[in-house]
């Protein structure tokens, strides 16, 4: 067992938030392995944290494999107690979560990896960048931490791809909600790099045709700075026409939701802030002079609908 004296005070504070996350014992396992990690010297595997932990020769090998191979405790639930300490403690209350994602490649070998397979390895030197092992999509919290000179990116959650299966963006996409879900009054940026952005781009550019060229993009930002006003005057035309045919003798009913006498008009009251909208309808019984008007009309098109 660990002794108690050799954790400060202020690490086994932090480490308590983790207490719901485990059993009593697993607790104990936990707070050993997590002070082993930071203190190891040398290589920080399962039995390098023992051995950061003074505990070599006072635990068997075999319980710090067993915490990580049989024991019930949930990594999504660790990551997520570790996202709510830092939101707390490190955010300010107005501030946005940037999560980053990337995926990474773990090397192993061995006829008894789980998930492992050759695949892309982007840190492989030479011609072929493939490797054989497994490949994990990491999603983090990206800070600015007074003690550094850049941003940092604190690991929260980690998914195992394998062939086959869910794809990487899928994963990265269930990781990013599932963090987003957990603060729903707080302002969520994702980050990636080129194959995430990339892919997200080319699928729904293939699929729905939504991704615009850049001068395209260009005409509509020139069209969105009038776009208020345009829309300002789209509706105060629209309601000239409704009282001018509302007037009219011509005309048996008219359906604008400007009118409080149209079944939409609290709704109009609601989302669009006291005025009606710049669509309406109208019409009479008689089907030729509906035809007729739609007929003459020059800057506009115009539906009779079915008689």
């Amino acid at each position: 067992m660990l002794p108690r004296a050799t954790i400060p005070r202020s690490l086994e504070v932090l480490l308590d938030e983790f207490r719901p996350c485990f059993t009593a014992p697993t607790l104990r396992t936990f707070t050993a392995l997590a002070v082993g990690l930071i203190a190891a010297t040398r290589r920080r595997t399962v039995c390098g944290m023992l051995l950061g932990a003074g505990l070599e020769r006072v635990w068997h090998h075999s319980r710090a494999h067993r915490f990580f191979a049989l024991a019930r405790w949930s990594a999504d639930r660790v990551g997520l107690v570790l996202c709510d300490m830092i939101v707390r403690l490190l955010l300010s209350k107005d501030a946005p979560i940037t999560l980053a994602v990337d995926d990474t490649l773990f090397k192993r070998s061995g006829r008894k990896v789980f998930g492992a397979t050759w695949q892309h390895d982007g840190a492989a030197k030479g011609p072929k960048s493939v490797g054989y092992g497994t490949c994990f999509v990491v999603v983090g919290i990206v800070l600015e931490l007074p003690f550094f000179s850049r941003p940092v990116c604190i690991p929260l959650l980690a998914r195992l791809w394998r062939p086959r299966h869910a794809g990487k963006l899928a994963l990265a996409r269930e990781m990013a909600e599932r963090i987003a879900a957990r603060y729903p009054e707080r302002v969520v940026h994702v980050v990636g790099d080129a194959a995430y952005i990339g892919r997200c781009r080319s699928v729904y550019q293939r699929a729905l045709g939504s991704v615009l060229s850049p001068f395209n993009a260009f005409l509509l930002l020139q069209g969105i700075e009038s776009l208020a006003l345009r829309m300002e005057r789209h509706v105060d035309n629209a309601r000239r026409v409704a009282e001018f045919l509302q007037h009219d003798s011509r005309v048996e009913w008219v359906n604008y939701s400007g009118f409080p006498e149209s079944p939409h008009y609290h709704l109009a009251q609601k989302y669009l802030g006291g005025s009606g909208c710049s669509i309406m309808t109208f019409g009479n019984a008689r089907c030729f002079r509906s035809r007729s008007v739609a007929a003459i009309t020059r800057i506009a098109s115009a539906d009779s609908g079915e008689c």
